[in-house]
């Protein structure tokens, strides 16, 4: 089975949905599991040995060559590497026009997605050939995974203790790490002050 993940970004909407691409892999081992994602938030992927192939897209690109009179060479070769695979189905986990058309895009036989009042953008709907209902007010974790359960019928997890977040880290940079707090030797933060949101900053 061919699989394909659509979750753009950003970084924080990615981990999120890390524990469905871990209950997908674990259901399904031998599936080949694509996952694509905005070109800007890759690195999070980059890795990740759970993910057969990554594509990495630019939306803004991509509309802008489709929407006007610029060379459209770019966007093909975009739609040439999200076609590479003929997809069972496509998961769209964001709920919002250009994930969906996107998904569709793919040429995959079934693109799967959120009922109409999961939708961040519910004209999305349209792109949509399978849809399935999470209640409201469900974590956005947890929302991830009915959507898989939904689209693939497997068992996903419902206990918080027993979710994973594979990330994909090179042996340099664990070794890196390692170093820098075998020198530091005592307690010690981290700070992170970026974010894309000022409530996030």
């Amino acid at each position: 089975m061919r699989i394909l993940i659509v979750k753009l970004g950003s970084i924080g909407d990615i981990v999120h949905t890390l524990p469905a691409l871990d209950a997908i892999r674990k259901a399904l081992p031998h599936a080949e599991i694509s996952w694509v994602v905005e070109q800007s938030t890759s690195e999070i992927l980059r890795d990740n040995p759970l993910i057969d192939r990554l594509i990495e897209v630019d939306t803004k690109a991509l509309r802008r060559g489709l929407m006007s009179g610029e060379t459209l060479r770019a966007p093909r070769q975009q739609l040439r590497r999200l076609r590479a695979s003929a997809f069972d189905i496509a998961i769209d986990f964001q709920g919002l026009l250009k994930s969906a058309s996107i998904a569709r895009l793919s040429g995959a036989r079934r693109v799967f997605g959120y009922t109409r009042e999961g939708l961040r953008e519910p004209a999305s709907a349209l792109f949509l050939s399978k849809r399935v209902h999470v209640p409201k007010q469900t974590h956005v974790i947890f929302k991830a995974l009915q959507l898989v359960h939904g689209a693939l019928g497997i068992a996903v997890p419902t206990d918080p203790a027993k979710l994973n977040f594979p990330i994909g880290i090179p042996d340099r940079d664990q070794f890196e790490a390692s170093r820098e707090i075998e020198r530091i030797k005592s307690p010690y933060a981290i700070l992170n002050p970026g974010g894309g949101w000022p409530t996030k900053l």
